[in-house]
């Protein structure tokens, strides 16, 4: 069955995630300190929603109004979730933080033999 829906992103991030989420289970990075995971999870949702949304309107050739309405949306649900994070990470007990780290792995999958 198909369940997910998948957006590729770079090896550097998939690396930088899957650091965050070890460093968060050895106690590196606290709630206290989720800047570091506010920034990942916002880069990993930046790369989905161009995805999904920015390179269908220039694969399809839609003009530069288009795009940049499209780039536009993309930005602000980025804003919108580097706020929310940012409120509610700080805010989470040891077992809450540890499944942060558990979304992060979960996120990605292994296409060709590489995270993503």
């Amino acid at each position: 069955m198909r369940d997910h829906v998948g957006a590729p992103i770079n090896a550097k991030l998939a690396e930088k995630a899957l650091s965050v989420a070890d460093r968060i289970r050895s106690g590196a990075i606290k709630p206290q300190q989720a800047d570091e995971v506010v920034k990942v999870v916002c880069e990993m949702t930046e790369a989905a929603m161009t995805h999904f949304f920015v390179k269908p309107v220039k694969d399809f050739g839609g003009g530069i109004t288009m795009r940049g309405l499209a780039e536009m949306g993309v930005s602000g649900s980025v804003r919108a979730v580097h706020f929310g994070l940012g409120k509610i990470l700080h805010k989470l007990d040891q077992r809450q933080w540890v499944m942060v780290a558990d979304f992060l792995d979960q996120s990605l999958v292994e296409v060709n033999g590489r995270p993503q």
